[in-house]
């Protein structure tokens, strides 16, 4: 990157799950991007990016441009702007998808439609025709994929990979994230396969966003997935039933998840009226979170004490004689072995985890 340091486009993006950064030379060719998850600590992360970046770039000039949810937790130097999400998912996808008409990215908490016209000849740059964002509720944001999967005991790589592969989606609802629940543990009793209700989760999530955003529009074609959202591929599949699409008419690509970022860039330039450039050494050394984080030092927890187990823990070493019971629950499994006088020999209780066999 320090041989092409000059007149460099650079997009941050402030997320709340990570923080991403697209590089791009005057030509608007993408020449870099990372990611960077924040963990809870944004500075950190955001340092950690610039240092892995930055560090060998030369202070010939970067023009600079952040975005996203976490852009007010900083002060920036002068030549650093400002933009908002929306305006920088319409430039980021039209210049990496110049056949885009909409663009959906679910965030972490957050969820936005934009339908864009594109560039002309004259006029390079795409116009923003309509857009919408979501309420603040986590239903219809990526959290509600990650709180579903952890209650079905998955990662959401598994908890993707099992919906990518599912016969058919079950019903679940989407609207609210306690009925989703709901649903879940009544589908989790009826037996039903771990992966439909994977799948079931992806339409409800889709089915909610694309409801709430579009609010009875139509969703003009081709539209692209922005943002992680293309690392679930049962989201995909879900996006593909409920828009209908063809195979041209569902774009997305590796620098999907950096397209608000590369946007960014471009508008760093565009924006800047007088075109000043700022070193990289200085980028890092004047920006500065705009409160002061302070770290508190907390005692140890200290040692904790080891709960006796309240379940019968004989193993037997003989035949008994004695009646089984079996309660199959769509939270526990449970088992218990119990002798002709009603004393209780032995008990097992193990969660179901959406898989009671």
């Amino acid at each position: 990157m320090e041989d092409q340091a000059a007149g460099l486009l650079v997009g941050l993006d402030l997320g709340v799950e990570s923080v991403k950064l697209a590089i791009l030379n005057d030509r608007h060719q993408v020449i870099k991007k990372d990611l960077e998850p924040v963990k809870g600590q944004l500075l950190l992360a955001l340092n950690n990016l610039l240092n892995r970046n930055f560090s060998q770039a030369s202070d010939d000039g970067l023009f600079v441009a952040v975005t996203g949810a976490g852009q007010n937790s900083f002060i920036f130097p002068e030549n650093v702007i400002k933009v908002n999400e929306i305006s920088a998912l319409a430039y980021g996808s039209s210049l990496i998808f110049p056949r885009a008409r909409s663009v959906f990215d679910i965030g972490a908490e957050s969820a936005r439609w934009v339908e864009i016209k594109a560039g002309t000849s004259q006029e390079p740059f795409p116009e923003i025709i309509d857009f919408s964002l979501n309420e603040r509720c986590a239903a219809g944001t990526g959290l509600f994929l990650e709180k579903q999967a952890y209650r079905l005991g998955l990662t959401i790589e598994e908890f993707s990979a099992l919906a990518a592969r599912a016969r058919k989606g079950a019903p679940v609802a989407g609207r609210c994230s306690v009925f989703a629940k709901s649903d879940m543990i009544h589908l989790q009793q009826k037996g039903v396969p771990v992966e439909e209700i994977a799948y079931g989760v992806c339409l409800a999530l889709v089915r909610s966003v694309t409801s709430s955003l579009l609010k009875s529009k139509s969703c003009p074609l081709p539209v692209v997935l922005a943002g992680n959202t293309i690392k679930n591929h049962g989201l995909i599949r879900a996006f593909e039933q409920l828009l209908k699409t063809g195979e041209s008419e569902l774009m997305y690509s590796e620098l999907s998840p950096y397209l608000t970022a590369i946007g960014g860039a471009i508008l760093a330039k565009i924006k800047k009226e007088d075109n000043k450039p700022i070193s990289a050494s200085d980028f890092q050394e004047k920006t500065r979170p705009r409160l002061e984080m302070k770290v508190f030092d907390l005692q140890p927890p200290g040692e904790l004490t080891a709960i006796p187990a309240t379940e019968p823990d004989w193993v037997f070493t003989s035949q008994v004689k004695g009646y089984l019971g079996l309660d199959v629950g769509s939270v526990s499994t449970n088992l218990v072995i119990m002798a002709e006088n009603a004393e209780i020999l032995s008990g097992v209780y193990l969660p179901t985890r959406g898989q009671p066999l």
